[in-house]
């Protein structure tokens, strides 16, 4: 969970205070929680973090947007809205577990390993070459022949008794994806209150307190 307080709103939230009516300061804290989702929103579309910088760019060097796009047909920004206020506070995230995921994620910055990326052997009929062989033996692969005990096949036999595709759906059983380092994802801070979003927001208290008082 990605948790933000206001600071410098105290005057404001001192007033909230005086309203009897709970769904009166919900519905205000509701339209406060709706700008700092306006302006989340506007610094993704922007490409820049809280203190105004450029985002950092992506680890592959591809120079796409980040926080933009997939998953989901652009749902990190798309979705992000009001989930809830209450009386004394307001609540702005996601709904999708995943998405909050990703989000925290770059708000934050995050290390994860990083996986080797073997190539998928594509399902063919062709016979199993003798790398595919030296691969399945050193990977502990063996057979059992006339209900004898299990042994280690012969190059020649696995080349000749199975397909590219057995062999390399077969290693990928036996090899699984390992670790290969450390992949680290720089935060990317996007959700939060900037002095500016603190004037607009303080503003919005300010004038529909006042209203709510004065009725």
């Amino acid at each position: 969970m990605i948790t933000v307080r206001i600071e410098g709103a105290e005057e404001a939230f001192a007033k909230l205070a005086k309203i009897k009516s709970n769904s009166t300061r919900k519905s205000i804290l509701r339209k406060a929680g709706r700008q700092v989702v306006k302006s989340a929103k506007a610094r993704i579309v922007a490409q820049r973090d809280l203190s105004g910088a450029p985002f950092a760019p992506a680890a592959d060097g591809s120079g796409r947007k980040l926080l933009v796009g997939r998953p989901k047909k652009d749902g990190l920004r798309r979705l992000l809205k009001v989930i809830e206020a209450s009386e004394d506070s307001v609540t702005v995230g996601w709904q999708n577990g995943l998405l909050s995921r990703i989000a925290y994620q770059q708000q934050y910055g995050h290390s994860e390993p990083t996986k080797n990326t073997r190539k998928k052997v594509v399902a063919s009929n062709a016979p199993a070459t003798r790398k595919q062989a030296k691969s399945l033996i050193d990977a502990g692969y063996k057979v059992r022949k006339n209900g004898k005990a299990y042994r280690t096949p012969s190059i020649k036999w696995i080349t000749e008794n199975m397909t590219m595709g057995r062999a390399g759906l077969i290693l990928r059983i036996l090899q699984p994806t390992q670790s290969t380092g450390i992949t680290k994802i720089p935060p990317r801070s996007f959700l939060g209150i900037t002095d500016e979003d603190l004037n607009a927001i303080g503003e919005i208290l300010n004038q529909e307190i006042e209203a709510a008082l004065k009725a």
